[in-house]
């Protein structure tokens, strides 16, 4: 569900539609990632509450709807950034009818676990969510590396769509160029998440860097 129309994008076009269409747009998107000129604007809650260590971003569109966090470089405010204790980090960039998720970690197992944390948000809606129930493995195997980061995160959302769980804390067992294997935990949901429906091998890139492994997944929406 994407609430844009390609030649609108204010009060002036939806009229009196228009708080509906944010309340709409607050509960199918709070972290703004469907976000370009003519794309509906959530309100902003005076005196919403932000998580430690954030501040709204340039705009100044207050939180939850968007927020980057003060330990990582300043983004396009299009972009939602999740820091990690670790040297792991994702965003996700919004284009028109898909979006991308840049990732990056110090080796490919940290990549593919901050991936997969960088999905599970995304589902999740950006709702907190403590871990329940014992672990379950997840495995995949392709020809390499970059095929391989598709088919695990296609991996994700096919258990959250069929089995109504979705993993949102890894332990990486194996991460190999051909194959990885996790020891997963995560939530169960009442319906299956929708927003967003495979990644794709369109402009999919794994780069190695002086900080570590960078990869760019599109998914369709």
């Amino acid at each position: 569900m994407i609430l844009t129309v390609q030649n609108a994008g204010s009060d002036r076009d939806y009229k009196e539609n228009y708080p509906r269409l944010q309340r709409a747009k607050a509960e199918w998107d709070p972290h703004d990632i469907f976000n370009h000129k003519p794309s509906i604007r959530a309100a902003v809650r005076p005196g919403s509450p932000r998580p430690d260590g954030c501040r709204n971003s340039p705009e100044g569109v207050g939180w939850p709807w968007r927020w980057v966090s003060v330990s990582q470089p300043d983004l396009r405010t299009s972009d939602l950034q999740i820091s990690q204790p670790s040297s792991a980090w994702h965003r996700w960039v919004d284009h028109t009818s898909e979006v991308q998720l840049q990732v990056g970690g110090g080796s490919f197992a940290e990549l593919a676990a901050e991936a997969g944390r960088a999905l599970a948000d995304l589902l999740l809606r950006g709702a907190p969510a403590a871990p329940e129930g014992e672990p379950r493995t997840l495995e995949v195997g392709s020809h390499d590396r970059e095929a391989l980061l598709v088919d695990w995160l296609n991996e994700i959302l096919y258990i959250a769509e069929t089995g109504l769980w979705i993993p949102v804390e890894f332990e990486m067992l194996e991460a190999s160029a051909t194959h990885l294997a996790a020891r997963a935990r995560g939530v169960s949901v009442d319906l299956p998440p929708s927003l967003v429906k495979a990644a794709t091998f369109h402009g999919l890139r794994v780069a190695e860097g002086a900080d570590g492994l960078r990869a760019e997944v599109i998914f369709d929406v």
